[in-house]
C-alpha cells in the first residue's frame, strides 16, 4: 500500500509547471554549442514557433524556448519575455 502512494506523489510533482530556473537549465542545455538540437515539429508546432518569432524573438531562440518548455507556447512566450 505504501508503494502505491509513492507513484501518486511523483505523478503530482510531474504535473506541476517547471520553475524558471528549471526552464533556464533546459534552455541553456538546448542552446549549448556542444549539444545539437534536432527537433521534429508538426505543422501546428512550427506555427507556434513562428508566432513566438512574430513577437520579435529570433527564430532559433523561439524554437529553443518552445522545445525547452515542452512545446508549451504560452510558457515559452512567458520565458522569452522574462529572460529579456
Amino acid at each position: 500500500a505504501a508503494s502505491a502512494a509513492a507513484p501518486a506523489a511523483g505523478d503530482e510533482a510531474a504535473s506541476e509547471a517547471p520553475t524558471p530556473s528549471q526552464l533556464q537549465g533546459r534552455f541553456d542545455a538546448a542552446s549549448s554549442p556542444a549539444v545539437g538540437l534536432v527537433v521534429g515539429l508538426s505543422d501546428d508546432e512550427l506555427s507556434a514557433v513562428h508566432r513566438l518569432e512574430a513577437m520579435g524573438f529570433p527564430f532559433d531562440r523561439a524554437l529553443e524556448a518552445y522545445v525547452a518548455c515542452d512545446k508549451d507556447e504560452m510558457l515559452a512566450a512567458n520565458f522569452l519575455f522574462d529572460s529579456q
